[in-house]
């Protein structure tokens, strides 16, 4: 190793350095140090046309200090020039942007720079909303993970992928009550390709860069085999089962059809069909069974009726504007960075979506004013038939309870019968074996019943709280017939 390289590594950075390859960049602090790096804030002062200056923030991300040789500098440096190769033209408002890369003279350090993000992560965000521990309300959601599958869709169009998408690596900005998500770290993000890499290649896993976040990472990342799209969009379904449930279940360790079945077990309470539907498909084991898209996978998923595949509103800044429709309420979604500034269109589109409750409200009156004048003019006929009017065909309170009491004890009767001739299928003991990816989980089959659980009191050693009780089993379970550790 050089004598320059070695005094280098004498060179620290701290407030008020003088840092890039013009020395434009003056250091402000440290904003966090790893494994991966160092992480500083910067400013840099520029000059604009009409001769003001103008200081900027941004984020300076370092290269660690090696304390191996140049090979492994030289390895560490590709991953840096990778992540600023693969983001550099990149241009989308829910994704942290990167300026330029390189190396600075004085500390021998390769650097990049990106832009200074001021929020906080998807995780601090949801733990900030009340109730979170049981799920966030999907209005609250929905404008922010549309979002964020447009960027990643946008990203898979240009041919990348992200490989790490989690509540850490998506940041908060802008207003409270309508946050802007971002993209962040594109530290392990890499290009789609359809084939497995050839040996010698440049990859994610040679570069000593790891493949993931547990439990966001898919079937095919954990093998290390061809990934795409898909790949991140299984990620952002494990974020949002997240977010609506408030927490994972501890048995996330297991993958492929049995993760699914884990999580909405027992884990199910905040979930509609549609959105157990959709998460289930995006979790699939197999790529080619999930969603075209990441924007399908919450369109579907969010019950989203698209009122135009993308309304066009081209405003004085340029900024096309997306209108969806959800369930009852109209939510507007601005896809581009720019605010609504051309007060006429401003107008145009706020009648657009102000007369759809007007006209759905006139709609309803109608028909209700129609069917009551069909109703009375029956009444009249028939009273003028038969000097009387006809029987009301509506049931009573107590016809309807009485009704609805029936098919309760029917449904009732219908689900016990069932659980009986299937309790009658298996017996104590039986044996049961599920593969979950090439691995066998054998269980053993507990009946339904009465048992006596505890010590008798004559047994030595025998403590207070284990007297003997009956315990009743209203119906079967399957038991892992080994404990998991």
């Amino acid at each position: 190793m050089s004598q320059d390289f070695v005094n280098s590594r004498s060179f620290e950075l701290e407030q008020g350095t003088l840092f890039g390859k013009n020395n434009d960049y003056k250091i402000i602090e440290k904003l966090k140090n790893g494994g991966m790096g160092e992480v500083w804030l910067a400013e840099k002062e520029e000059t604009l046309a009409n001769g003001k200056k103008s200081t900027s923030k941004v984020v300076l991300k370092l290269l660690p200090k090696s304390q191996n040789n140049d090979q492994d500098e030289a390895i560490a440096r590709e991953r840096f020039s990778r992540e600023y190769e693969l983001v550099k033209n990149l241009q989308h408002q829910n994704i942290c942007l990167a300026r330029e890369t390189g190396s600075d003279e004085r500390s021998q350090r390769f650097y990049i720079i990106t832009d200074y993000v001021v929020g906080m992560t998807l995780r601090k965000w949801s733990e900030d909303q009340p109730d979170h521990e049981n799920g966030i309300s999907p209005k609250k959601l929905l404008p922010i993970f549309l979002q964020i599958a447009d960027a990643l869709d946008y990203l898979h169009k240009n041919g990348v992928m992200h490989r790490d998408v989690k509540p850490e690596n998506i940041m908060m900005t802008g207003r409270s009550d309508a946050p802007r998500p971002l993209l962040i770290d594109f530290g392990i993000s890499d290009r789609i390709r359809e084939n497995i890499e050839i040996a010698g290649a440049v990859t994610a896993a040679n570069l000593g860069i790891p493949g993931g976040t547990h439990p966001y990472m898919p079937p095919e990342q954990i093998d290390c085999r061809a990934q795409d799209g898909r790949t991140d969009q299984f990620a952002l379904a494990m974020v949002l089962y997240e977010m609506l449930n408030g927490k994972f279940p501890r048995e996330t360790f297991f993958a492929g059809n049995m993760l699914r079945n884990i999580l909405f077990q027992k884990y199910s309470k905040h979930f509609t069909k549609q959105q157990k539907k959709a998460i289930k498909r995006a979790l699939d084991p197999s790529p080619c069974n999930r969603f075209n898209s990441c924007t399908e996978f919450v369109n579907e998923a969010f019950d989203t009726v698209s009122l135009f595949s993308r309304i066009k509103q081209f405003v004085s800044s340029g900024s096309p504007v997306g209108v969806a429709l959800w369930k009852n309420d109209i939510n507007i979604i601005e896809v581009l960075k720019n605010p609504l500034q051309n007060k006429q269109h401003l107008i145009i589109l706020g009648a657009v979506v102000l007369s759809f409750p007007v006209i759905w409200f006139l709609y309803g009156y109608a028909v209700k004013l129609w069917r009551m004048r069909t109703w009375n003019s029956r009444e009249m006929a028939y009273a003028s038939l038969n000097g009387k009017a006809e029987p009301c065909a509506i049931e009573t309170e107590a016809e309807r309870k009485a009704k609805a009491e029936a098919e309760a004890k029917a449904e009732a009767e219908r689900r016990l019968a069932a659980a009986f001739a299937l309790s009658r299928e298996k017996k104590a003991g039986d044996r049961k074996v599920w593969t979950a990816d090439g691995i066998e989980y054998a269980f053993r089959w507990c009946p339904a019943g009465s048992f006596t659980m505890g010590s008798p009191s004559s047994e030595p050693g025998r403590h207070d709280n284990e007297k003997q009780h009956s315990v009743t089993l209203t119906k079967g379970f399957w038991m892992l017939e080994t404990e998991v550790t």
